[in-house]
């Protein structure tokens, strides 16, 4: 997406936090697609005490699609139809072919198994 001049711009953020993270203690972030409109795409992240699943944190960010192709012009756009398609993926849990959605370093990285062969997408999300 960077090589076309398209980032993901964050618009909000928040959290909650339910209990305390101690040190030396693992910890599991699931993130969820919320919602997909036109420009923008809600996450939800989960934060869970890795040993016993339990919620610690419950985080939030709103992102914009931006056509930053020139740097002096930062304008809001539609989310091209690809990325809309990989994001839709990313909301039906259900989906059959889905194996793991995983965020890496402000990367999401979804892989598909199909017809035996194996699909991955990054999508790069910048502060």
């Amino acid at each position: 997406m960077k090589e076309r001049g398209i980032i993901f711009g964050l618009l909000e953020t928040g959290c909650k936090y339910h209990l305390p993270r101690r040190y030396n203690e693992w910890i599991e972030i699931v993130t969820y697609i919320d919602d997909i409109s036109d420009e923008v795409v809600l996450l939800r992240h989960d934060i869970s005490r890795l040993s016993d699943r339990t919620l610690m944190v419950k985080g939030l960010e709103k992102r914009i699609c931006l056509d930053v192709s020139d740097p002096s012009e930062f304008k809001a756009i539609d989310i091209p139809h690809d990325i809309r398609i990989i994001l839709s993926k990313g909301q039906s849990i259900s989906d059959p072919y889905l194996t793991t959605i995983d965020w890496h370093h402000r990367k999401l990285h979804v892989h598909y198994l199909k017809n035996g062969k194996d699909f991955d997408w990054h999508i790069w999300f910048f502060l």
